[in-house]
């Protein structure tokens, strides 16, 4: 397990200080408020690794967007709380978020241990009325997902 993280950690670089802090306020807002917010996730951002953005509003999260879009493929969507946990609801289907969100976790938890709020998040598809579609579960992926010990 511990090889698993340090391979990881190799791949990807830091999580900027401002981006770490805005989206574990973002998580602590939603749980705080119970309002659903806004996320955007795209496979390769500026730095060339993935990238999870959140924010409260369109206007703030397209700020940070436009600061770290590449033509890598993304998808936007809402996060809000429900009974079991963070929930994903995206009108696409993107394969593997749920996935490649919780390596994103993984990666960058140690620092920012606000982020293991998102362990055990859940995904679904909606159509144009927000009726659900689809809905995705995969606890395996969330399993190994630790804050290192001080």
């Amino acid at each position: 397990e511990k090889e698993e993280i340090v391979e990881i950690k190799r791949l990807h670089p830091p999580l900027s200080t401002s981006i770490g802090e805005s989206q574990s306020k973002a998580l602590e807002a939603i749980q705080a408020t119970k309002e659903t917010f806004l996320f955007w996730y795209t496979k390769k951002s500026k730095t060339g690794k993935p990238m999870l953005l959140i924010g409260a509003s369109k206007p703030e999260l397209m700020v940070l967007i436009k600061e770290n879009t590449t033509s890598a493929p993304a998808v936007k969507g809402r996060i809000k709380l429900a009974k079991w946990g963070f929930e994903f609801q995206t009108r696409t289907v993107f394969p593997n978020l749920l996935s490649e969100i919780a390596d994103w976790v993984a990666v960058y938890c140690h620092n920012w241990p606000r982020l293991l709020e998102l362990k055990g998040a859940r995904w679904t598809v909606r159509d144009k009325e927000w009726n659900i579609v689809e809905r995705h579960k995969n606890d395996p992926v969330w399993k190994n997902i630790k804050a290192r010990r001080k």
